[in-house]
């Protein structure tokens, strides 16, 4: 089972990298949002077993053995054999083997599952600590780019000292974390606003969860982690895209992406998205935030639709594939017989036959008439002998 999903995962992680390498010229939202289809197949692919009926493809190792039997090795064939001590101990051996592998790939997941727990523990601890931000200019700014961007839902906005850059996370009651240095400085409030409005509009705290734990469910196939990392960037440049669509400067806005990169420190958050790119991905924002050539387009609803429904009826009928063997180890003698009707079966009794009462009663009348046979020839011995003899009394 797990080498099944195992190369399910390589295949539709390699597709949507494929996919996003043919479909490079389009916009980062665009892109972004072929990753996350990908991503949502393979978190979803433990499942498709169960909320689908499955779709099995038989096989059998029995007519692959008839048809690989030479037909001129011999006119006799063997019968069906009992498993012998030997295939027992080597079933029990494949069976400890497959516990082994399941503890192998089991240990790494949860650490991994542990791993964003913690991560979630903290920033709830955080958001719980945090003070709300009562400056009417923060407050100003959240109100204009929400009318804006057409977003309705209610949205706090916080002030936290134990992170060093603007973070946001949640779905049903999004929330805006700023650092101290960020409330003070009052230059950077449409940037920053616009920055995490665009992952709140966008439900990019959930798609990151859905990313961490496609990762942790297919830690072992290294284009899962290619393509959870190709995600993670294309949610920032979309969010940077936006950021431009609402008239913010992008030589300033350039500086602050440089400026939060400085202040961001290392696994700080790792379930939150935030201003600040990570050190790997600093020069590739910037350069897209200064080329004013890019498709920095939304992309429209329908082509987004299309995307969903060929990437549902592509995934489907792989998530539900199950293999089956039709042909147990009894039948391989069947497809053998199948494959040549004409040859004569062969079979080897080697059982002992029971005792019973008329056996015995059999084996006693033989001894007896050997016994008296003996007898009988020993009689005649004596009398030859006697009659050879000669008397002792005839002499004169």
């Amino acid at each position: 089972m797990i080498v099944l999903f195992a190369a399910k995962s390589v295949l539709i992680a390699g597709v949507t990298l494929l996919a996003l390498w043919l479909m490079r010229g389009r916009s980062a939202s665009d892109r972004s949002w072929i990753a996350h289809l990908g991503l949502a197949a393979l978190a979803t692919l433990p499942l498709g077993s169960v909320l689908f009926p499955p779709l099995e493809v038989t096989t059998s190792y029995a007519s692959v053995l008839a048809q690989a039997a030479p037909a001129s090795s011999s006119t006799a064939r063997a019968a069906p054999i009992t498993p012998s001590p030997t295939t027992q101990i080597a079933k029990a051996g494949s069976a400890q083997a497959a516990d082994w592998l399941l503890l192998a790939y089991a240990v790494p997941a949860l650490f991994l599952i542990a791993h964003i727990l913690l991560a979630l523990l903290r920033l709830a601890l955080l958001t719980a600590r945090a003070r709300a931000v009562t400056d009417d200019h923060w407050r100003r700014a959240l109100a204009q780019a929400q009318r804006r961007i057409g977003l309705t839902k209610r949205i706090a906005l916080l002030s936290s000292g134990g992170i060093a850059s603007p973070v946001s996370w949640g779905v049903l009651q999004p929330k805006i974390l700023l650092n101290a240095d960020a409330v003070s400085a009052r230059a950077d409030t449409d940037a920053i606003v616009a920055h995490e409005l665009a992952h709140v509009a966008r439900a990019d705290w959930l798609k990151l969860m859905m990313v961490r734990v496609s990762v942790a469910l297919f830690w072992f196939n290294p284009f899962v982690w290619l393509l959870a990392r190709e995600a993670h960037q294309l949610r920032e440049e979309a969010a940077d895209d936006a950021v431009l669509a609402a008239d913010v400067e992008d030589t300033s806005y350039a500086g602050l992406l440089v400026s939060a990169a400085r202040q961001q420190r290392n696994g700080l958050l790792l379930g939150a998205h935030g201003v600040a790119p990570g050190r790997k991905s600093l020069a590739q924002r910037v350069r897209r935030v200064l080329d004013r050539d890019l498709n920095r387009s939304v992309g429209s609803t329908r082509w987004a639709a299309a995307m969903a429904l060929g990437s549902a009826a592509l995934t489907a009928p792989l998530m539900t594939l199950q293999l089956t063997d039709t042909a147990p180890a009894s039948s391989v003698s069947d497809a053998f017989q199948t494959a040549n009707p004409a040859q004569e079966l062969v079979t080897f009794d080697l059982r002992v036959p029971k005792r019973g009462p008329s056996a015995d009663a059999a084996l006693a009348e033989e001894a007896e008439v050997q016994s008296n046979a003996s007898a009988e020839q020993g009689q005649i011995v004596t009398r030859s002998a006697t009659a050879d003899r000669p008397l002792e009394g005839g002499r004169d």
